[in-house]
């Protein structure tokens, strides 16, 4: 008898859609150095790698920090479609379609996927201390390495709102870094409570 077909393995398949999703938005931002340092781009190259290596750490991470801060872009694309947006999936409606639905593409694409990946693999209960790191990571290299007038991460003024010429630092410590990274902690407890009954073991996570 032959050898039995396996069928393709989901993970692996959503691992090259997550890099197909990268691709597309770094090539319709190309040029823009700053699109890579954007926590959407970063996380989905972080979700394809949990994805080909099955890393139940990496996907918690993606999952309890897209959550928070990819969620109110997902519905403010539906609050503009309805004509009611905040203003942030406006300001991509000017860049261009490219830009606009690869904008849409890749913030709608971890958050499903992360869970899906969560569910599968189990939820890693010492995330929370690599989210953090992460987090901050990512909100202290948008400030000190990015102009203002990019706004990456929003750290220097409200996603939804126009540059106010000033005040960036108060709006970085006050209103980004401490608020976002709170968020993530609170995030955490609570998909931690909801996949209480799937925690990876600790006696695994060495090989998570």
């Amino acid at each position: 008898m032959g050898k039995m077909k396996k069928d393709p393995d989901p993970g692996v398949i959503l691992g090259w859609a997550a890099v197909l999703v990268l691709l597309v938005d770094i090539l319709v931002n190309f040029g823009d150095w700053t699109e890579l340092l954007w926590f959407c781009t970063i996380t989905t190259a972080l979700l394809a790698y949990a994805l080909f290596r099955k890393n139940a750490l990496v996907m918690t991470l993606c999952l309890i920090m897209s959550v928070p801060a990819q969620i109110l872009w997902v519905v403010d694309f539906f609050l503009y479609m309805a004509g009611h947006g905040m203003g942030r999936t406006e300001l991509l409606a000017h860049c261009g379609p490219l830009i606009f639905w690869g904008s849409l593409v890749i913030h709608t694409f971890v958050i499903p996927v992360s869970f899906w990946g969560v569910r599968r693999l189990g939820f890693h209960p010492r995330a929370l201390g690599w989210a953090v790191l992460y987090g901050a990571a990512i909100l202290l290299a948008s400030y000190y390495t990015t102009p203002p007038f990019k706004n990456v991460n929003c750290v220097f003024f409200s996603c939804d709102g126009l540059d106010p010429g000033g005040g960036y630092w108060a709006h970085f410590w006050v209103e980004t870094f401490f608020q976002s990274l709170g968020v993530a902690v609170v995030s955490f407890f609570i998909f931690r409570f909801l996949f209480r009954g799937g925690l990876v073991k600790e006696v695994h996570a060495e090989h998570a």
